[in-house]
Protein backbone atom coordinates (compact mmCIF):
# COMPACT_ATOMS: atom_id res chain seq x y z
CA UNK A 1 0.00 0.00 0.00
CA UNK A 2 3.03 2.34 0.99
CA UNK A 3 4.17 1.47 -2.59
CA UNK A 4 1.19 3.05 -4.46
CA UNK A 5 1.40 5.94 -2.47
CA UNK A 6 4.38 6.51 -3.48
CA UNK A 7 4.49 6.01 -6.78
CA UNK A 8 0.83 8.61 -7.56
CA UNK A 9 1.86 10.88 -4.48
CA UNK A 10 4.73 12.99 -4.83
CA UNK A 11 5.27 14.73 -1.31
CA UNK A 12 7.00 17.74 -2.73
CA UNK A 13 4.24 17.95 -4.72
CA UNK A 14 1.25 17.66 -1.94
CA UNK A 15 3.12 19.92 0.83
CA UNK A 16 2.97 22.70 -2.07
CA UNK A 17 -0.64 22.39 -1.96
CA UNK A 18 -1.33 21.77 1.19
CA UNK A 19 -1.53 25.68 2.20
CA UNK A 20 -4.12 26.26 -0.70
CA UNK A 21 -7.51 26.79 0.18
CA UNK A 22 -8.97 27.41 -3.12
CA UNK A 23 -11.60 25.44 -5.10
CA UNK A 24 -10.31 23.48 -7.98
CA UNK A 25 -12.23 24.86 -10.85
CA UNK A 26 -15.48 26.53 -9.56
CA UNK A 27 -17.60 27.55 -6.57
CA UNK A 28 -18.30 24.39 -4.76
CA UNK A 29 -22.58 23.32 -3.58
CA UNK A 30 -22.47 20.16 -1.39
CA UNK A 31 -24.62 19.17 1.96
CA UNK A 32 -21.89 19.49 4.85
CA UNK A 33 -20.14 21.95 6.60
CA UNK A 34 -16.41 21.74 4.86
CA UNK A 35 -14.13 24.03 3.32
CA UNK A 36 -15.95 25.57 0.22
CA UNK A 37 -18.18 28.16 -0.54
CA UNK A 38 -21.74 27.21 -1.79
CA UNK A 39 -23.37 28.77 -4.61
CA UNK A 40 -26.68 29.10 -1.96
CA UNK A 41 -26.92 31.82 0.33
CA UNK A 42 -28.36 31.32 3.93
CA UNK A 43 -27.30 32.08 7.69
CA UNK A 44 -23.96 30.88 8.22
CA UNK A 45 -20.24 31.53 8.34
CA UNK A 46 -19.43 34.66 5.80
CA UNK A 47 -21.65 37.55 5.31
CA UNK A 48 -22.52 38.17 1.75
CA UNK A 49 -25.27 41.11 1.87
CA UNK A 50 -28.48 42.67 3.40
CA UNK A 51 -31.88 42.09 2.48
CA UNK A 52 -34.94 43.78 3.32
CA UNK A 53 -36.88 41.97 6.34
CA UNK A 54 -39.99 39.88 5.78
CA UNK A 55 -42.45 38.73 8.54
CA UNK A 56 -40.83 35.58 9.86
CA UNK A 57 -37.29 35.85 9.84
CA UNK A 58 -35.68 35.61 12.53
CA UNK A 59 -34.81 38.83 14.16
CA UNK A 60 -31.72 37.42 15.31
CA UNK A 61 -30.14 38.28 12.18
CA UNK A 62 -31.39 42.13 11.82
CA UNK A 63 -28.89 44.21 11.44
CA UNK A 64 -29.42 46.90 14.08
CA UNK A 65 -26.41 49.34 12.99
CA UNK A 66 -28.42 49.94 9.71
CA UNK A 67 -31.18 50.23 11.76
CA UNK A 68 -30.15 53.13 13.78
CA UNK A 69 -28.60 54.70 10.94
CA UNK A 70 -31.28 54.75 8.36
CA UNK A 71 -33.99 53.39 9.81
CA UNK A 72 -34.48 50.71 7.74
CA UNK A 73 -34.74 47.16 8.71
CA UNK A 74 -32.51 44.40 7.06
CA UNK A 75 -31.40 40.89 7.41
CA UNK A 76 -27.99 39.86 7.17
CA UNK A 77 -27.09 37.03 5.01
CA UNK A 78 -24.28 35.46 4.92
CA UNK A 79 -22.99 31.98 2.64
CA UNK A 80 -22.42 28.65 3.59
CA UNK A 81 -19.27 27.55 3.48
CA UNK A 82 -20.04 23.50 2.40
CA UNK A 83 -17.89 19.93 1.24
CA UNK A 84 -18.47 19.28 -2.37
CA UNK A 85 -18.20 15.35 -3.97
CA UNK A 86 -15.60 15.08 -6.59
CA UNK A 87 -15.79 12.99 -9.23
CA UNK A 88 -12.42 11.43 -11.54
CA UNK A 89 -13.35 9.92 -14.53
CA UNK A 90 -10.00 8.13 -15.88
CA UNK A 91 -9.86 7.51 -19.48
CA UNK A 92 -8.17 4.02 -19.39
CA UNK A 93 -8.64 2.98 -23.41
CA UNK A 94 -5.47 1.51 -25.30
CA UNK A 95 -4.79 5.60 -26.80
CA UNK A 96 -3.42 6.45 -23.35
CA UNK A 97 -0.83 3.74 -23.79
CA UNK A 98 1.29 6.23 -25.42
CA UNK A 99 4.74 6.82 -23.98
CA UNK A 100 6.89 5.26 -21.59
CA UNK A 101 7.44 5.43 -17.55
CA UNK A 102 6.47 8.38 -16.17
CA UNK A 103 5.08 10.43 -19.41
CA UNK A 104 3.10 7.32 -19.82
CA UNK A 105 -0.61 9.11 -20.40
CA UNK A 106 -2.15 6.87 -18.21
CA UNK A 107 0.69 7.09 -15.88
CA UNK A 108 0.36 10.83 -16.01
CA UNK A 109 -3.63 10.37 -16.09
CA UNK A 110 -3.37 8.65 -12.67
CA UNK A 111 -1.44 11.17 -11.16
CA UNK A 112 -2.53 14.14 -11.56
CA UNK A 113 -6.21 12.03 -10.20
CA UNK A 114 -4.76 10.73 -7.16
CA UNK A 115 -3.17 14.19 -6.34
CA UNK A 116 -6.48 16.03 -6.87
CA UNK A 117 -8.23 13.34 -4.83
CA UNK A 118 -5.50 13.94 -1.85
CA UNK A 119 -6.31 17.75 -2.05
CA UNK A 120 -9.76 17.62 -1.93
CA UNK A 121 -10.07 15.16 0.88
CA UNK A 122 -7.68 16.91 2.81
CA UNK A 123 -10.14 19.43 2.90
CA UNK A 124 -13.57 17.52 3.91
CA UNK A 125 -14.47 16.95 0.41
CA UNK A 126 -15.47 13.16 -1.33
CA UNK A 127 -14.08 11.86 -4.14
CA UNK A 128 -15.08 8.74 -6.89
CA UNK A 129 -13.07 7.13 -9.11
CA UNK A 130 -14.26 5.25 -12.26
CA UNK A 131 -11.91 4.03 -15.49
CA UNK A 132 -13.16 3.65 -18.93
CA UNK A 133 -12.40 3.31 -22.02
CA UNK A 134 -16.30 2.44 -24.01
CA UNK A 135 -17.65 1.07 -20.43
CA UNK A 136 -17.31 1.26 -16.78
CA UNK A 137 -13.92 -0.60 -16.32
CA UNK A 138 -13.80 0.28 -12.43
CA UNK A 139 -16.42 2.10 -10.29
CA UNK A 140 -15.16 3.69 -6.67
CA UNK A 141 -17.78 5.45 -4.68
CA UNK A 142 -17.18 8.41 -3.41
CA UNK A 143 -16.13 8.80 0.07
CA UNK A 144 -13.52 10.47 2.25
CA UNK A 145 -10.67 10.40 4.22
CA UNK A 146 -6.60 9.37 3.92
CA UNK A 147 -8.29 5.52 3.94
CA UNK A 148 -10.08 6.20 0.86
CA UNK A 149 -7.30 7.64 -1.16
CA UNK A 150 -4.90 4.91 -0.21
CA UNK A 151 -7.94 2.56 -1.78
CA UNK A 152 -7.99 5.03 -4.94
CA UNK A 153 -4.72 4.44 -5.71
CA UNK A 154 -4.80 0.48 -5.06
CA UNK A 155 -7.07 0.45 -7.81
CA UNK A 156 -4.96 3.21 -9.92
CA UNK A 157 -2.45 0.14 -9.71
CA UNK A 158 -4.61 -2.24 -11.39
CA UNK A 159 -5.83 -0.11 -14.17
CA UNK A 160 -4.47 -0.99 -17.60
CA UNK A 161 -4.76 1.06 -20.87
CA UNK A 162 -6.89 -1.48 -23.54
CA UNK A 163 -9.59 -1.28 -25.86
CA UNK A 164 -11.51 1.07 -27.49
CA UNK A 165 -12.57 4.62 -26.67
CA UNK A 166 -16.04 6.24 -25.94
CA UNK A 167 -16.15 8.95 -23.48
CA UNK A 168 -19.33 9.75 -24.79
CA UNK A 169 -21.02 6.46 -23.62
CA UNK A 170 -19.12 6.65 -20.02
CA UNK A 171 -20.34 9.67 -19.59
CA UNK A 172 -23.90 8.66 -19.76
CA UNK A 173 -24.03 5.68 -18.55
CA UNK A 174 -21.76 7.81 -15.20
CA UNK A 175 -24.40 10.42 -14.61
CA UNK A 176 -27.03 8.58 -12.61
CA UNK A 177 -24.13 7.35 -10.15
CA UNK A 178 -22.91 11.12 -9.91
CA UNK A 179 -26.02 11.92 -8.27
CA UNK A 180 -26.57 15.54 -7.41
CA UNK A 181 -24.44 18.61 -8.74
CA UNK A 182 -20.92 17.83 -8.47
CA UNK A 183 -17.08 18.25 -9.01
CA UNK A 184 -16.43 15.61 -12.59
CA UNK A 185 -12.62 15.68 -13.94
CA UNK A 186 -12.31 13.89 -16.85
CA UNK A 187 -8.93 12.52 -18.01
CA UNK A 188 -8.11 11.52 -21.64
CA UNK A 189 -6.30 12.79 -24.47
CA UNK A 190 -9.91 13.50 -26.12
CA UNK A 191 -8.63 12.52 -29.69
CA UNK A 192 -11.96 10.96 -30.36
CA UNK A 193 -15.14 12.37 -31.70
CA UNK A 194 -16.22 15.55 -30.77
CA UNK A 195 -19.86 15.27 -31.65
CA UNK A 196 -21.34 12.39 -30.08
CA UNK A 197 -19.21 13.85 -26.60
CA UNK A 198 -20.95 17.22 -26.38
CA UNK A 199 -24.19 16.00 -25.85
CA UNK A 200 -23.32 14.14 -23.22
CA UNK A 201 -21.42 16.69 -21.50
CA UNK A 202 -24.19 18.97 -22.11
CA UNK A 203 -26.42 16.42 -20.05
CA UNK A 204 -23.73 16.61 -17.32
CA UNK A 205 -24.13 20.65 -17.50
CA UNK A 206 -28.16 20.44 -17.31
CA UNK A 207 -27.67 18.32 -13.97
CA UNK A 208 -25.48 21.58 -12.85
CA UNK A 209 -22.42 19.46 -12.45
CA UNK A 210 -19.10 21.87 -13.02
CA UNK A 211 -16.84 20.31 -15.35
CA UNK A 212 -13.34 20.31 -16.39
CA UNK A 213 -11.80 18.04 -19.32
CA UNK A 214 -7.96 17.16 -18.56
CA UNK A 215 -6.38 16.70 -21.66
CA UNK A 216 -3.52 14.36 -21.58
CA UNK A 217 -1.15 14.58 -24.34
CA UNK A 218 2.45 13.05 -25.18
CA UNK A 219 4.98 15.71 -27.13
CA UNK A 220 4.96 12.88 -30.13
CA UNK A 221 1.42 13.18 -30.44
CA UNK A 222 1.43 17.25 -30.07
CA UNK A 223 4.11 18.19 -31.74
CA UNK A 224 4.46 15.36 -34.08
CA UNK A 225 8.49 14.96 -32.93
CA UNK A 226 8.82 11.71 -34.92
CA UNK A 227 11.01 11.38 -38.18
CA UNK A 228 12.34 8.66 -41.19
CA UNK A 229 10.72 5.38 -41.72
CA UNK A 230 7.66 4.76 -38.95
CA UNK A 231 4.88 1.93 -38.14
CA UNK A 232 1.96 3.75 -36.48
CA UNK A 233 0.49 0.83 -34.68
CA UNK A 234 -3.11 0.80 -33.92
CA UNK A 235 -4.16 0.51 -30.47
CA UNK A 236 -7.58 0.31 -29.98
CA UNK A 237 -8.14 -2.08 -33.26
CA UNK A 238 -7.10 -0.37 -36.01
CA UNK A 239 -4.26 -1.52 -38.53
CA UNK A 240 -0.71 -0.65 -38.33
CA UNK A 241 0.38 2.00 -40.80
CA UNK A 242 4.28 1.83 -42.40
CA UNK A 243 5.38 5.73 -43.81
CA UNK A 244 7.69 8.37 -43.79
CA UNK A 245 6.97 10.70 -40.82
CA UNK A 246 7.60 13.80 -42.89
CA UNK A 247 5.08 12.35 -45.97
CA UNK A 248 2.22 12.83 -43.08
CA UNK A 249 3.72 15.41 -40.88
CA UNK A 250 1.55 18.76 -42.14
CA UNK A 251 -1.53 16.71 -42.71
CA UNK A 252 -1.00 15.21 -39.10
CA UNK A 253 -0.10 18.94 -37.36
CA UNK A 254 -3.44 20.76 -39.41
CA UNK A 255 -5.74 18.13 -38.49
CA UNK A 256 -4.78 17.82 -35.08
CA UNK A 257 -5.05 21.98 -34.94
CA UNK A 258 -8.98 21.86 -36.36
CA UNK A 259 -9.16 19.26 -33.75
CA UNK A 260 -8.07 21.31 -31.14
CA UNK A 261 -10.16 24.27 -32.05
CA UNK A 262 -13.25 22.51 -32.27
CA UNK A 263 -12.89 21.10 -28.77
CA UNK A 264 -11.87 24.56 -27.62
CA UNK A 265 -15.37 25.66 -29.09
CA UNK A 266 -17.12 23.05 -27.64
CA UNK A 267 -15.81 23.81 -24.15
CA UNK A 268 -16.27 27.19 -24.05
CA UNK A 269 -20.48 26.56 -25.68
CA UNK A 270 -20.91 24.34 -22.75
CA UNK A 271 -19.21 26.09 -20.58
CA UNK A 272 -16.25 23.64 -19.88
CA UNK A 273 -13.06 24.20 -18.54
CA UNK A 274 -10.37 22.26 -21.12
CA UNK A 275 -6.89 21.74 -19.35
CA UNK A 276 -3.97 20.57 -22.08
CA UNK A 277 -1.64 18.75 -19.79
CA UNK A 278 1.23 17.54 -21.85
CA UNK A 279 3.11 14.40 -20.26
CA UNK A 280 6.45 16.15 -20.18
CA UNK A 281 5.93 18.98 -18.27
CA UNK A 282 6.19 18.78 -14.61
CA UNK A 283 1.97 17.85 -12.56
CA UNK A 284 3.11 20.72 -10.33
CA UNK A 285 2.77 23.38 -13.00
CA UNK A 286 -0.56 21.72 -14.27
CA UNK A 287 -2.27 21.50 -11.06
CA UNK A 288 -1.01 25.15 -9.73
CA UNK A 289 -2.24 26.73 -12.55
CA UNK A 290 -5.16 24.89 -12.64
CA UNK A 291 -6.01 25.72 -8.43
CA UNK A 292 -5.30 29.34 -9.37
CA UNK A 293 -7.99 29.05 -11.92
CA UNK A 294 -5.40 30.59 -15.23
CA UNK A 295 -5.65 27.50 -17.28
CA UNK A 296 -2.92 25.95 -18.88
Amino acid sequence: MQRWLAKYLDPELLASLAARRREPLASAAGNLAGMHRSNNSGFALEFVSHRPYAPGDDTRYLDWRVYYRRQRYLVKQYRLETNTTCHLVLDASGSMAVGTGGEQKLAYAARLAATLAWWMVQRGDKVSLAACDRDVRVWLPPAGGPAHVLNLCALLEQISASGPTDAAACFTALAPRFGRRATILYFGDLLGDLPSLAPAIQRLRFDEHTVALFQILHRWERHFEIDGQVRFAGLEGEPAIDCAASDVRQAYLAALAAHQQELAGMCARLQVEHVVAETSRPASQILARVLDHKGV
